[in-house]
């Protein structure tokens, strides 16, 4: 909540407006204390949509999405800065920075020009495709289901945290991809998922939290990452 206070404050207060301009854009911050269904808004400001949103389309040109309760059904998130979701399933999303998701995304396309992280120990991703370019940080990626899942980080220097992997998800960093076949290991660790030349390898690391900054410090000894 305190980044996200932070972050409210960062575009200029003018833009607390109500007024639409001749595009039907909003050229304010707008906050929404109530069910969206199917509607659609732009704004050029921060969307705050306080309650469940079903298939509604929320654009903001400038600033950031949040969804404080959660999305169903086809719903589609954009933003210039950051989305925020608490839960959503079957919705697109796509973040100029950052995608931070609070509890969980299934069967979801979500596309982030920084990240897609999770600041809870909650954040799971089950089924559809995750797309990120610097990195990728989670509890968990798939299901005891093995539903099939998708996650792309771009940077060949770039990678994945998550203390979970199921079988069925299958991981790429900078164009080089590996298939987990088998359930890998859970526990206290997060493990670090990188790319060395063309081989893919994980290194148990502890998770530091200083301020908004997280560093990992590994523990163990790098083990190269096959189709397993």
């Amino acid at each position: 909540m305190a980044r996200m206070t932070e972050e409210l404050l960062q575009l200029p207060q003018e833009l607390w407006s109500p007024a639409r301009n001749e595009q039907g854009v909003i050229p304010a911050h707008v906050t929404i204390d109530q069910p969206l269904n199917r509607v659609r808004l732009s704004a050029r400001g921060h969307i705050i949509a306080m309650q469940e949103c079903y298939e509604t389309e929320l654009v903001s040109e400038l600033g950031s999405v949040f969804v404080m309760y959660g999305a169903t059904r086809h719903s589609t998130f954009s933003a210039g800065l950051n989305v925020y979701v608490k839960h959503a399933e079957e919705a697109d999303i796509t973040a100029g920075q950052d995608i931070v998701i609070e509890d969980s995304v299934r069967g979801s396309h979500l596309k982030a020009g920084r990240r897609i992280i999770s600041e809870s120990d909650k954040g799971r991703a089950i089924g559809g495709v995750l797309t990120a370019a610097e990195r990728i940080e989670l509890q968990a990626l798939g299901s005891p289901a093995e539903i099939s899942t998708e996650v792309n980080v771009l940077a060949p220097d770039g990678f994945i945290v998550c203390k979970q992997i199921y079988p069925g998800v299958s991981v790429s960093i900078g164009g080089l991809r590996r298939l987990f076949r088998k359930q890998g290991e859970t526990g206290a660790f997060y493990r670090k998922i990188c790319r060395q030349d063309k081989q893919l390898f994980t290194v148990v690391v502890l998770r530091q939290v200083e301020g908004d900054t997280v560093r990992y410090t590994p523990t163990g000894q790098p083990e190269v990452l096959l189709n397993h």
